[in-house]
Protein backbone atom coordinates (compact mmCIF):
# COMPACT_ATOMS: atom_id res chain seq x y z
CA UNK A 1 0.00 0.00 0.00
CA UNK A 2 1.09 3.52 -0.71
CA UNK A 3 1.45 6.29 1.78
CA UNK A 4 -1.70 8.34 2.34
CA UNK A 5 -1.09 12.06 2.12
CA UNK A 6 -2.36 14.44 4.78
CA UNK A 7 -4.60 16.11 2.22
CA UNK A 8 -6.25 12.81 1.26
CA UNK A 9 -6.88 11.77 4.84
CA UNK A 10 -8.33 15.23 5.60
CA UNK A 11 -10.68 14.93 2.62
CA UNK A 12 -11.73 11.44 3.69
CA UNK A 13 -12.36 12.66 7.23
CA UNK A 14 -14.47 15.60 5.98
CA UNK A 15 -16.47 13.29 3.71
CA UNK A 16 -17.05 10.79 6.50
CA UNK A 17 -18.20 13.57 8.83
CA UNK A 18 -20.62 14.92 6.23
CA UNK A 19 -22.11 11.52 5.47
CA UNK A 20 -22.41 10.68 9.17
CA UNK A 21 -24.27 13.93 9.84
CA UNK A 22 -26.54 13.26 6.86
CA UNK A 23 -27.47 9.77 8.05
CA UNK A 24 -27.94 10.89 11.66
CA UNK A 25 -30.33 13.61 10.48
CA UNK A 26 -32.12 11.11 8.24
CA UNK A 27 -32.56 8.65 11.12
CA UNK A 28 -33.79 11.43 13.42
CA UNK A 29 -36.40 12.48 10.86
CA UNK A 30 -37.45 8.86 10.39
CA UNK A 31 -37.82 8.37 14.16
CA UNK A 32 -39.83 11.59 14.51
CA UNK A 33 -42.12 10.55 11.67
CA UNK A 34 -42.65 7.11 13.22
CA UNK A 35 -43.40 8.67 16.59
CA UNK A 36 -45.85 11.08 14.97
CA UNK A 37 -47.64 8.23 13.18
CA UNK A 38 -47.78 6.22 16.40
CA UNK A 39 -49.41 9.19 18.16
CA UNK A 40 -51.91 9.57 15.32
CA UNK A 41 -52.97 5.93 15.50
CA UNK A 42 -53.44 6.14 19.26
CA UNK A 43 -55.66 9.23 18.95
CA UNK A 44 -57.82 7.58 16.27
CA UNK A 45 -58.21 4.50 18.44
CA UNK A 46 -59.47 6.68 21.28
CA UNK A 47 -61.94 8.42 18.98
CA UNK A 48 -63.31 5.14 17.65
CA UNK A 49 -63.66 3.55 21.10
CA UNK A 50 -65.51 6.51 22.67
CA UNK A 51 -68.67 6.36 20.48
CA UNK A 52 -68.81 2.58 20.83
CA UNK A 53 -68.77 2.89 24.61
CA UNK A 54 -71.84 5.20 24.65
Amino acid sequence: MGKISDKSSYKNMKTATKSSQFFIAKQAAKAARAKQQQGATQSTKQVTTDPVGE
